[in-house]
């Protein structure tokens, strides 16, 4: 790990300084002084009495040369810099964590600097700056400098600022530099994958929302119609049967079974998509209230302080799906006896918010196959909304949603 020196650069220490000169690094000297006479000759007369003697120290060159071999093991370099000049002394590592070759020495010594990348110039001084401002010294930078090659790579300063006596005296910085590049690319490639895994997920429900909004309406009108068609047929069937007790008694189960496929046929299209959702998300809320307090045998109260709200149809069947998961999910795990829905839009956005006096869980625990949650905060994200689920056992639990709306939105009624 060979230092790089200015030509002419004082590389004495100042009483008290926290770096030693270049040639230790810092590396505190273990090399005993030479025995005197007196000394030589004690020491045999000392191991001959079986007294325990003391291990020589190792030599300050072994320690120095396996701190140097640590440092290039992990491609760290080491520097004592003066601002603003930018002279000082470098490790050979400086060099090649910043994508330079050993022709660019020279231009280092004289001071050459890589240049930042314009996006981190303002963070790099905050850094410098705080750090005089900290009564440790000490700073943490990253930020990309120019490589030879004119591309920019991410690199780590870890180092201390050291003062100097006198006004004009500059700054000297004193640490090491780390190449974290690859760190970086690997999380921007991360940050990436779970951008394009969101947009996947998100098209993936879209066209999922639209498959149901287009089965739903075959079944309502192709369905529908046949169905009609049926009862008006059955009806004829009534009128011409009644003079045959024994066949009114078959049109009439008939006529019965057709009303539990109309119900059935009803129940499968507000699965896929409720009809009062085309009226808004007030009116399937409402709804979404009622039927499920009918289907689950639970009290269900839904209070709503706007009468409409104008949302587009997108962010409508998402805030529905999420409240439909929330009463799915208190259904089969609360034993609640009532559960309430509440909406109230305000300055702030819109908040949205199911609550109910089952047995509760701690949010803390580690519950494997949340997915019903996992799907509810997916989903608010994809709308730009919050969502809180807060809960404690025997106390019940709350889903609750919050998203901010544009001014167009009426707020709530005082």
């Amino acid at each position: 790990m060979t230092l790089l020196r200015a030509a002419g650069t004082d590389t004495r220490s100042a009483p008290g300084s926290a770096v030693e000169p270049a040639a230790g690094l810092g590396v505190p000297s273990a090399v005993a002084p030479a025995a005197g006479p007196a000394e030589a000759h004690e020491r045999p007369a000392a191991q001959a009495s079986g007294q325990p003697t003391e291990q020589a120290p190792e030599p300050a060159s072994s320690q120095l040369q396996a701190l140097r071999l640590a440092l290039k093991a992990s491609r760290i370099g080491v520097f004592d810099i003066r601002l603003p000049e930018g002279q000082g002394q470098f490790s050979d590592d400086c060099l090649d964590v910043l994508g330079y070759g050993a022709e660019y020495r020279e231009a280092f010594l004289r001071g050459f600097s890589p240049l930042v990348h314009p996006q981190d110039r303002a963070a790099m001084l905050r850094g410098r700056h705080g750090a005089q401002a900290q009564d440790s010294r000490r700073f943490e930078l990253e930020a990309r400098r120019m490589r030879c090659d004119g591309s920019y790579g991410w690199v780590r300063w870890i180092g201390q600022v050291v003062e100097h006596d006198g006004p004009d005296a500059g700054l000297r910085l004193v640490g090491t530099l780390e190449d974290v590049n690859d760190r970086h690319q690997a999380e921007a490639e991360l940050r990436q994958a779970r951008q394009q895994l969101q947009a996947l997920s998100e098209h993936v429900e879209a066209q999922l929302e639209a498959e149901r909004k287009l089965i739903a309406s075959e079944v309502h009108d192709q369905c529908g119609q046949v169905l009609t068609l049926v009862k008006m047929e059955i009806a004829v069937l009534r009128n011409a049967a009644r003079q045959a007790p024994l066949m009114l008694d078959s049109v009439q189960r008939l006529d019965e079974l057709v009303n539990d496929l109309v119900q059935m046929s009803r129940d499968v299209i507000a699965r896929l998509r409720p009809p009062a959702l085309d009226l808004g998300l007030v009116p399937a809320l409402e709804w979404l209230a009622g039927e499920w307090g009918r289907q689950a045998g639970m009290a269900c109260e839904f209070s709503c302080a706007v009468d409409d709200l104008a949302l587009p149809d997108d962010k409508a069947t998402t805030l529905f799906r999420i409240i439909q998961e929330s009463l799915t999910n208190a259904a089969r795990h609360s034993q609640a006896g009532w559960v309430h829905v509440g909406l109230r839009v305000s300055e702030d956005g819109l908040d949205l918010r199911v609550a109910d006096n089952g047995r509760g869980f701690d949010t803390g625990a580690d519950q494997p196959g949340r997915f019903g949650l996992m799907g509810m905060q997916e989903r608010a994200q994809r709308v730009g909304a919050r969502l809180e689920v807060t809960s404690t056992p025997g106390a019940g639990t709350q889903v609750r949603v919050s998203m901010p709306l544009s001014a167009t939105v009426p707020p709530a009624a005082a």
